[in-house]
Parts: C-alpha cells; structure tokens; sequence
C-alpha cells in the first residue's frame, strides 16, 4: 500500500488537558460539574485509556461523558455535582496483538 499512496498523515492524540476541556463541553448543557475527587479520577480515566491501542481521542470523551451522565442519573442525585464514583474504572488495556510468526 505504501508504494500506491504517497502521502502520509500522522495525527497526534490530544492532551489530557485539552481532553478534559471537550468532557466539561460536554456536560455543560446538562449543568454537571466535577467535584475535585472526580476530576482526578477523570484524568486518570483518560491517561489509562490513552495506552489503548484503539483510543479514539474524542470519540472516546463524548463516550465516557455518556457513561458519566448515566451513573449520575441512575444514582438519583440532584445536586448536580459529578463525585467519583460516578466516574467508570477502566480495568483493561488493550495492547495491539500481533497475528504471524516472529523471524529470529
């Protein structure tokens, strides 16, 4: 493919920072704020999900702003504050397998 296609694009992952910036966007219109406790926990979220072969940048913020929303209204809370454990763990990180045989 490389002899058929000249160009190449190499796009480079947001920071963490910048991330976290795109979830609080993402909030905004539901008026959810992160207490301290859960803004660590956020950017430890996104470093782990950032050593994910398939990490989306984006993609996966507008995901976790899902998830985050849905622990909140399920936990009944009005308050309006997103605590920890509204936060989802990511347990896993998928590394890129690599199918073939190894030439010594």
């Amino acid at each position: 493919m490389k002899s058929r296609i000249s160009i190449k694009l190499e796009f480079t992952d947001y920071t963490t920072d910048t991330l976290k910036s795109v979830l609080y966007k993402e909030l905004e219109p539901y008026k959810l704020k992160l207490d301290p406790e859960a803004d660590k926990e956020v950017i430890k979220n996104i470093e782990t999900a950032k050593k994910n072969t398939d990490f989306g940048n984006c993609r996966y913020i507008k995901s976790l702003a899902q998830q985050i929303i849905k622990n909140y209204v399920y936990s009944n809370d009005k308050s309006k504050i997103i605590k920890k454990q509204h936060i989802p763990i990511i347990n896993e990180v998928k590394t890129k397998q690599i199918i073939g045989f190894k030439m010594k």
